[in-house]
């Protein structure tokens, strides 16, 4: 299970990061993804994977999230 401290840094991550940024990650977790094993390492790697996902259309449909 990821700790709290993991998370919060993630999620300050995504929102700050570039979109060429994000896709790289993606593709990088998608291949880490595939070499898991373990229920709750699988399990963990798709929560983040679905959330950077998330970011990733928004982007691309909406632009910067944070934008003022």
């Amino acid at each position: 299970m990821l700790d709290k401290r993991f998370v919060r840094s993630f999620f300050n991550w995504l929102e700050a990061a570039p979109l060429p940024e994000l896709l790289a990650k993606r593709t990088e977790l998608e291949a880490a993804l595939e070499g898991f094993r373990e229920p709750e390492a699988r399990r963990d790697a798709r929560f983040l994977l679905k959330h950077l996902i998330r970011e990733i259309l928004e982007q691309q449909l909406f632009g910067r999230s944070n934008e003022t």
